[in-house]
């Protein structure tokens, strides 16, 4: 089966679950061939401000550089621009290659039912009295081409320093970090690196193979 017909089975599943789970359950459907404007179906967008079209999240790209095989990962934790905490699922549709080609994400707002922790406590998985035991993740919702830039910012701004002094092990820990954040799914971002580092694009990939 293709991929545009993986995509065409899964994407009754975003109305189903929306009216199952309720309007605090964000559902959507990534294709991720196109991260610039991943969104092929949402329902319940006002709980980001998305819409069909809007491109894949930093947050997002993370879990799915982090998951490599795993067919799913559930109950991560996000924070939205405005405060709001949400819970993530996400699952991913695979092609028979084992290729990631688009992902189905259920974003829980449980900003209204976090005082209702005593009877909905093991389904949150929060820690006592409510409180997180670890700080959730901002969620940020950006071009993808603005998140590109703005990670590669945040990376280059705690080295502290320009990339003309940079060592090359020190340049090979930047695309280290921004590996893990999977900046390099993206488009674009190895010959990005390559100018702001100073290097070229063959010794972006060489520090991706680890060499």
């Amino acid at each position: 089966m293709g991929s545009e017909e993986l995509i065409k089975m899964v994407k009754p599943m975003v109305d189903f679950l929306a009216e199952v789970l309720g309007d605090l359950a964000e559902v959507v459907l990534h294709d991720l061939r196109d991260p610039e404007h991943s969104i092929v179906a949402i329902r319940n967008g006002h709980i980001s401000g998305r819409n069909v079209g809007d491109s894949l999240t930093d947050y997002a790209l993370e879990i799915l550089r982090e998951s490599k095989d795993l067919p799913y990962k559930v109950n991560y934790k996000g924070l939205l621009d405005d405060g709001r905490p949400i819970r993530l699922s996400s699952f991913f549709i695979r092609d028979p290659s084992g290729e990631p080609v688009a992902m189905l994400s259920i974003n829980l707002d449980i900003s209204r039912v976090q005082d209702a922790y005593k009877v909905m406590g093991s389904f949150l998985n929060i820690g006592k009295n409510g409180e997180e035991s670890t700080p959730p993740h901002p969620v940020h919702f950006t071009s993808i081409e603005k998140l590109m830039h703005q990670q590669m910012d945040q990376v280059l701004a705690m080295r502290g320093m320009p990339p003309s002094r940079m060592t090359p092990e020190e340049k090979k820990s930047v695309v280290e970090e921004l590996d893990r954040k999977g900046i390099f799914l993206l488009k674009g971002a190895v010959a990005e690196a390559a100018r702001r580092l100073e290097v070229s694009e063959q010794t972006i990939y060489r520090y991706l193979r680890g060499n």
